[in-house]
């Protein structure tokens, strides 16, 4: 199995040398990569120049396994002609390992170089990730912008190195799923870490949200916040900065915090990421009763499959339950997969996880960093994340009256603003107004 060992025992020392090197210098480097954080080096592979290389080098090693194993097995008799059937026999065992060990390892390898391409795809403009954009109907009576036609604002702000300031990135939940006429950014949440102190902040914004002042000048009236990507598609002559960055732009001009990165789940697919990790474990701290949808979810400890974790954090029409509440429920549900996606059963799971991801995410955070960001996210403990969501007292509910019958949130700014600063302090973009 080893190159070099067959030939040693042969007496053939310096054909073991020279075949064992190879390998032995491969195993060095590993060992060497692998003590720096096991973390940072199985990150490393979703660096597709990297999987790629690796991919090579699984190869060709095991085409020099099974070329130092040829040649030990030649060399087994005093003729040079082969061994006896038994070692023919021990032989075919020992290139069926080596080939589904290098056939396996490969397989991993190509499955990080074929998801990195879909997942990393960068800053998009005129485009929203995962999704073909329909043009929405505004349905609130007001104008889109309310004031001056936008001015394009800078790109995305680059995240500080580790150790040095805070880490902002906006996850989006984009539901085109059955029944729905046009894709929804239906959530939306700022993930701001601050490595200084090992803490996170969950920050949740209600897709109801209306009536906003908008980052380049006026109101957005026309229509919610979740129909703002929509928008921005449809008129790139007002909405400049695409898509994807006008709700990056937005939403950290509204919560006080520049977006340095964005990742989007297709909720749709939702379900595949947690079915892909084995399931999670959650404890919903209260009954859930929605005769409107047929579900039903007693109080305590469950165990949650994909398509079950999807009704959870959808579940809005239960006696007492709102958006807030399932606003709560999404961010509970991030943490445990969170907390499983980094516990060592996951290495056997990692083709699978790959396959599920490359179909439902979309990020432009860079390869390079990923190592880093990975650090600061298992450094954090879950008593160290607040969660936070934007609605009452932040937000309040205007007479149906008034908005002719569509339920929204109009937000208290001054509030929102206090609640930035007190969450983020010198960091928010408010502090010293």
């Amino acid at each position: 199995l080893w190159p070099g060992l067959g030939q040693l025992y042969a007496g053939r020392r310096r054909a073991a040398a020279l075949q064992a090197l190879p390998i032995l210098a491969l195993a060095a480097y590993l060992i060497v990569r692998a003590a720096s954080g096991i973390e940072a080096f199985g990150v490393s592979f979703l660096d597709p120049t990297f999987a790629l290389v690796v991919l090579v080098v699984i190869v060709l090693a095991g085409l020099w396994r099974l070329f130092s194993m040829a040649d030990a097995y030649r060399r087994s008799s005093p003729g040079h002609g082969g061994g006896s059937w038994l070692g023919t026999l021990g032989l075919a065992v020992l290139v069926a390992v080596v080939l589904v060990s290098h056939g396996y390892a490969g397989y991993v390898a190509w499955s990080f170089y074929q998801a990195d391409g879909q997942i990393f795809v960068g800053q998009q403009p005129g485009q929203t990730p995962l999704l073909g954009l329909q043009s929405p109907t505004p349905s609130l009576g007001g104008s889109a912008s309310g004031g001056p036609t936008p001015t394009a604002a800078p790109t995305s702000t680059p995240a500080p190195l580790a150790q040095s300031g805070r880490v902002n990135f906006l996850l989006l939940g984009i539901d085109s799923g059955p029944g729905r006429a046009h894709a929804l950014t239906d959530t939306m949440m700022v993930v701001s870490i601050d490595p200084r102190s090992d803490s996170a902040v969950m920050w949740s914004i209600p897709r109801d949200t209306s009536h906003f002042p908008l980052y380049s000048g006026g109101t957005f009236s026309a229509d919610k916040l979740n129909a703002l990507m929509e928008y921005a598609a449809r008129d790139p002559g007002r909405y400049p900065d695409g898509p994807i960055g006008t709700i990056e732009h937005e939403i950290g001009y509204l919560v006080g915090l520049p977006i340095n990165y964005y990742a989007s789940l297709d909720l749709e697919g939702f379900s595949t990421m947690i079915d892909a990790v084995g399931g999670v474990d959650l404890v919903n701290p209260r009954d859930i009763v929605d005769p409107t949808d047929h579900y039903f979810l007693t109080a305590g400890e469950h165990h949650f499959n994909g398509a079950q974790a999807l009704m959870y954090v959808r579940e809005r029409k239960g006696l007492g339950d709102s958006d807030f509440i399932r606003a709560a429920r999404q961010q509970q549900v991030l943490v445990a997969l969170r907390d499983k996606l980094t516990t060592p059963a996951m290495l056997a799971r990692i083709p699978d996880l790959l396959s599920a991801a490359a179909k439902v995410i979309r990020t432009d955070v860079p390869v390079s960093r990923l190592s880093e960001f990975v650090t600061m996210v298992k450094g954090i403990p879950a008593s160290a994340i607040k969660q936070v969501v934007m609605g009452p007292p932040y937000e309040y509910n205007p007479p149906l009256s008034q908005t002719g019958g569509i339920y929204i949130l109009r937000p208290y700014m001054d509030k929102i603003k206090a609640l930035s600063i007190s969450l983020f302090g010198a960091d928010s973009t408010y502090h010293g107004e």
